[in-house]
């Protein structure tokens, strides 16, 4: 899922190699910074990447599309819905959700985000979320949704937007390539 920030300081007393601080103090004044060459960080990744795209019914019966169909052309929603890869599962309290897939820029898909949404187009708060992909089971890649799209759609402006739901609608009415990064903590 990633590392919070930490200042340069922590990190050196974490990471670095560093004792503490009267360590870290000599080492940041010191003219001869050769230290850091021994530091190696691994870039490579074991995570996996989602082998295809699940849909446990029709997305005509899903809440978020119906609610949308109310302020858009269905074929609009429907184009939309298939471009950005949004589908409807089971989620694990047995409910539908509507099922957003992040694929990165070489379409590998790499983890969804699961959220129940109302009739009205809210999220049902009482559900908060869920995947059916856990980064616990090795689906810890990540990208912006609709990260995908990019290459594919010609403009000079990349508009990055905090949910997933208004990047669609975003879409819908601006016609313009948007992202989102999927929340505060995505």
């Amino acid at each position: 899922q990633g590392y919070k920030a930490v200042t340069l300081w922590n990190w050196m007393l974490e990471f670095g190699g560093c004792l503490d601080n009267s360590d870290v103090f000599r080492r940041l004044n010191s003219n001869d910074n050769f230290f850091l060459d021994t530091i190696h960080i691994s870039t490579h990744k074991d995570a996996k990447f989602v082998l295809e795209i699940s849909q446990d019914r029709f997305i005509s019966n899903d809440e978020l599309y119906r609610w949308m169909c109310t302020l858009f052309d269905r074929v609009e929603v429907d184009h939309v819905f298939r471009l950005f890869h949004v589908t409807s599962t089971i989620a694990w309290n047995k409910e539908y959700a509507t099922t957003f897939w992040y694929m990165d820029k070489d379409g590998n898909i790499c983890h969804d985000k699961q959220v129940v949404y109302q009739n009205n187009g809210k999220r049902d708060k009482s559900f908060g979320g869920g995947r059916l992909n856990k980064t616990a089971d090795g689906y810890s890649n990540r990208c912006y949704f609709g990260e995908h799209l990019f290459g594919c759609i010609d403009n000079e402006n990349v508009y990055i937007v905090e949910s997933e739901k208004t990047a669609l609608l975003f879409y819908l009415k601006y016609k313009k390539p948007v992202m989102a990064c999927g929340g505060l903590n995505s």
